[in-house]
Formats: structure tokens, C-alpha cells, sequence
């Protein structure tokens, strides 16, 4: 039998799949639309960075957090990069990079994460960025592998300042142990032997 916590994540993954769902589904039911599109980054990275959100547990030590960083083209077309973040251990978890969206999209979008319990506030980009590559080296000091694709919003991201953002990301889960660089890496290796 699983314990109260393994049942609140098991809730929560369902609603981020339930969000994820509708909005795949909104933007491809609308008629007039392309929907979105393989991102060209040699081309969107000479677009200026737009609005940018956090979920408001950003600033929790352990949270998981979701992160939205847009760029606006000058006729309006938007790409959009967005991340899940375990900041307790895992890193980065899982993101998508896709263009061709309009700023409805990107409403309807920030909306269903809101109206499904992830409640989502507007940022500044250094700040965004700043919790992405804290989590992304913390999951990677962890033993955790960041997921596939990664470096593609690496790119989409890297020429935001972060350290304009004098915020402190905090890591790690709340009153647990330090847990030292690649502790987990040898942990599962002498486990499964992988």
C-alpha cells in the first residue's frame, strides 16, 4: 500500500497530464491554425525573449517546478520552451520546444496549468533560466541524466543572464541528509549493477 505522499504525486502527475492533454488539444482544434512547429533555432534565437513564468513554489527548497520561457517574433509568432523541474532530486524531468504558437495559445496555456492546481506567475527571464540550469546541474551532480533533447533548450535559453537573478535556487529535499555528488550514480550501480 502506498503512503499518503506516493498518492499526492500520483494525483499530481495526473493532472500535468491532464493539462498537457488539453492544451494539445486546443491548439489543434482551432481552425486557421498550423499548430506547433519543429523549432528552427538558428532562427528564433534572434527573436527577443517575451514572457516568461514559474510555477509560485519556484522559491520552495525540493519543489517541482514548471517553467515557461517564450521568444515573440515581430509579427507575433511565439516559441516556447517549457520545463518540469524536480528540485529535490531529479533535475530536469521532462520539456518541450515548440514554435509556430500565437499568444492565445500561450493564455489558454499558463490558464489550464493554473485551473489545475499549478498555479503559474509571470517572471523575469534571468530568473526563469536561473532555476532551469540550477536544476539541470543539480540532477546531473545527482547521478540523474538530463533528458533527451536538453540541450536544445540549453540553446534556446543560454544567452539570458542568469546571474542577474540574485535569487537562491534552493535544492535538495527539506531536512533530509546532504547528499553528496554521484551518491545516487554509485547507489543504484552497486544495487542493479547498471
Amino acid at each position: 500500500m502506498g503512503t499518503k505522499a506516493d498518492s499526492i504525486k500520483a494525483k499530481k502527475r495526473a493532472r500535468q497530464k491532464k493539462t498537457r492533454q488539453a492544451a494539445q488539444a486546443s491548439r489543434g482544434s482551432r481552425p486557421g491554425t498550423s499548430g506547433p512547429t519543429k523549432v528552427r533555432l538558428d532562427v528564433v534565437r534572434a527573436w527577443p525573449v517575451w514572457e516568461c513564468y514559474l510555477s509560485e513554489n519556484w522559491h520552495e527548497q525540493g519543489a517541482t517546478v514548471h517553467a515557461i520561457i517564450t521568444r515573440r517574433s515581430g509579427q507575433g509568432a511565439l516559441a516556447v520552451a517549457t520545463v518540469q523541474a524536480d528540485l529535490g532530486v531529479r533535475g530536469v524531468v521532462e520539456h518541450n520546444l515548440v514554435g509556430g504558437l500565437q499568444e492565445a495559445d500561450l493564455n489558454r496555456a499558463v490558464m489550464a496549468m493554473s485551473a489545475e492546481g499549478v498555479g503559474m506567475v509571470m517572471r523575469e527571464p534571468e530568473l526563469v533560466a536561473k532555476v532551469l540550469t540550477t536544476a539541470a546541474a543539480y540532477g546531473v551532480e545527482m547521478g540523474f541524466e538530463l533528458p533527451k533533447g536538453w540541450e536544445r533548450v540549453v540553446r534556446f535559453i543560454d544567452d539570458i543572464d542568469v546571474s542577474a537573478a540574485s535569487d537562491e535556487i534552493l535544492t535538495g529535499i527539506p531536512g533530509a541528509p546532504e547528499v553528496k555528488p554521484g551518491m545516487l550514480a554509485g547507489l543504484r550501480q552497486r544495487l542493479f549493477g547498471g
